[in-house]
């Protein structure tokens, strides 16, 4: 059996409208409940009790919700600034590939333009070369390095220059350098000078290479002794040349046993290798040792930088120059020291070497010098002759001294004689007046004359 409900009375209800009388808080409604103040209906119903049911849990979910909105924001921001940097990066690095993108095309455009100024200028070189007159001593060899015969007088003179410092050396292979377009270049720089009213001043000097294979110099179709090369010196960085062969000495080169080039054969032990060059000194200055020196001072007169540098060291004068196209190597000479090697150095002397040869006329040499030579002992004990060039008085070779010696004991037995007479030098022919003391460049274009002198020798008093 179920349990019984019993009935409540809530108020009454008349057959009249309005004529109710209920007591609300006694009624109970369905899904509601029990002691409302008025009765539910559709206009003002009675609140959800459900919410009340969610409000613990609901701001826990509001704040989970919040923290990752604010969270999701965050990022949001952050990936958009580094988006917004990366792009401006990007722009940056485009900017950047445009720039290096121009100046590639633009380098490349130089090169091309240098590239084809270096052919012009070879091509012009060429040209000059043709123009331009060779050394009288060049031979039709197309060979760069032509040898030298110990029986030619080219071997001689050289031999003699080299003697005068290196009373022991003996030369055991000579070469002449027959570059024309190094020639023509050196020409070049030559008439530079010369165009704007400055004398060349030509020099022939000495000149090691010490580590560096001489060929890298007489096989170069410009400059030949390069400032590339140049290390730094008692008077700065530049290219040192020298007056004396003992001095160079100091920087020659020792060749490799084996060869590099068919040119030169192999060397045998002891021999060593220097350049006697051709300089163009131009307007020197006379400078106390200075190794910060890159480039020559100026000349106060005229505002312009001197051409070279001068100064002395170790017994020798040097001169400095500082720019390349200066010099040009004219002969390679080998030689060694000590006793002479008859397999190498075949003869003892100029007159020994001509009396076995074929290519002196005897009549030019043969017969003069050693009656000469022997007059020459006995008649010049008291003194020698001698000129004035640039750098000061200079004795004239044994030869050229035999000559002017003669013709001046002649000119003083026969009014009649010219008492002149024509020399040969290393480079040139000269005309020698012993009346009025001058010697006159008769190949130079502007006969270049310089004094000449006697210089008696002081003999000791018993």
């Amino acid at each position: 059996m179920g349990e019984t409900t019993s009935w409540v009375d809530v108020g009454s209800v008349g057959s009249e409208i309005g004529s109710a009388a209920i007591d609300i808080r006694e009624v109970c409604f369905a899904d509601v409940g029990c002691g409302l103040n008025s009765a539910p209906n559709d206009s003002y119903p009675v609140p959800d009790p459900i919410p009340n049911k969610l409000a613990r849990w609901v701001p826990a979910v509001i704040s989970i919700i919040a923290v990752l909105l604010v969270g999701v924001t965050f990022r949001y921001i952050l990936v958009a600034r580094k988006k917004k940097e990366l792009a401006s990066q990007m722009t940056a690095i485009q900017k950047k590939m445009e720039a290096m993108k121009n100046i590639d095309t633009e380098l490349m455009d130089i090169g091309q333009i240098v590239e084809e100024a270096k052919k012009r200028q070879a091509s012009l070189i060429t040209k000059r070369a043709a123009l331009q007159d060779t050394p009288s001593t060049w031979s039709d060899s197309l060979e760069t390095l032509v040898p030298i015969s110990p029986e030619d007088e080219e071997y001689w003179s050289v031999f003699t220059k080299m003697r005068e410092t290196l009373p022991n050396v003996h030369i055991s292979s000579l070469w002449r350098v027959q570059n024309s377009s190094l020639w023509s270049y050196y020409s070049f720089h030559k008439d530079r000078l010369e165009m704007n009213n400055i004398p060349s001043n030509e020099r022939r000097v000495w000149h090691g290479t010490s580590s560096l294979d001489p060929s890298v110099v007489y096989n170069d179709q410009m400059d030949g002794f390069m400032m590339q090369f140049a290390a730094e010196g008692l008077w700065g960085r530049g290219i040192y040349f020298a007056d004396k062969a003992a001095y160079s000495k100091n920087y020659s080169h020792t060749p490799a046993k084996k060869s590099q080039t068919n040119a030169r054969q192999n060397p045998k032990k002891g021999e060593s290798e220097m350049f006697l060059a051709r300089l163009l000194v131009g307007k020197e200055t006379k400078l106390a040792q200075n190794r910060s020196l890159t480039v020559p001072p100026t000349d106060s007169s005229s505002g312009l930088k001197y051409n070279s540098v001068t100064g002395h060291t170790n017994g020798s004068q040097v001169w400095i120059v500082y720019e390349n196209g200066r010099a040009y190597p004219e002969y390679l000479v080998r030689y060694y020291t000590g006793s002479r090697d008859a397999s190498r150095s075949p003869y003892e002397s100029k007159a020994e070497a001509s009396k076995k040869s074929k290519k002196w006329k005897t009549s030019d040499f043969e017969l003069d010098v050693p009656t000469i030579s022997t007059q020459l002992n006995a008649d010049m004990s008291h003194g020698f002759w001698e000129y004035l060039s640039d750098s000061g008085w200079v004795a004239y070779d044994t030869f050229n001294q035999t000559l002017i010696e003669k013709t001046f004991q002649e000119s003083t037995r026969n009014a009649a004689a010219s008492g002149v007479v024509v020399i040969k030098g290393p480079q040139w022919e000269y005309e020698v007046d012993v009346e009025n003391k001058t010697q006159t460049n008769v190949q130079h274009a502007a006969c270049k004359q310089r004094t000449i002198r006697f210089h008696p020798t002081c003999l000791q008093a018993p």
